[in-house]
């Protein structure tokens, strides 16, 4: 017998949305992006570009990594401290093709505090 109402089954049997808050993994997330983002800022330092003369999607990819940490994380004094990556990131966003997808990127001035946002 068919009906009219659709059922919907879990893709990830368990799974919630909104996911579990846990403070431990968002700090030791960010811990290893830190130590991500400082690899990066030495490999940067004197170069333009990731790869070569020439932006490639790699740039692409990494400014926009890069972009989601600028809008929760990555605050003024972060940026302060990390001019290579800076001068990428803002290098990429002003290229034609990367403003028509996203022409304004969040950049925060303090960085989110690591608390539970479903209470």
């Amino acid at each position: 017998m068919l009906t009219s109402e659709p059922r919907f089954l879990p893709l990830i049997p368990g799974f919630t949305d909104p996911p579990p808050y846990n403070w431990d993994a968002v700090a030791a997330g960010k811990v290893n992006s830190q130590r991500l983002l400082t690899t990066l800022e030495t490999m940067l330092d004197g170069k333009g570009w990731l790869v070569g003369d020439n932006m490639t999607l790699a740039d692409i990819f990494v400014a926009i990594y890069v972009s989601r940490g600028l809008e929760w994380v990555l605050d003024g004094k972060w940026r302060e401290k990390h001019p290579n990556i800076m001068k990428h990131f803002e290098t990429v966003a002003e290229v034609e093709a990367v403003k028509k997808i996203i022409p304004v990127f969040t950049l925060i001035k303090e960085e989110t505090v690591n608390e539970n946002p479903y209470n």
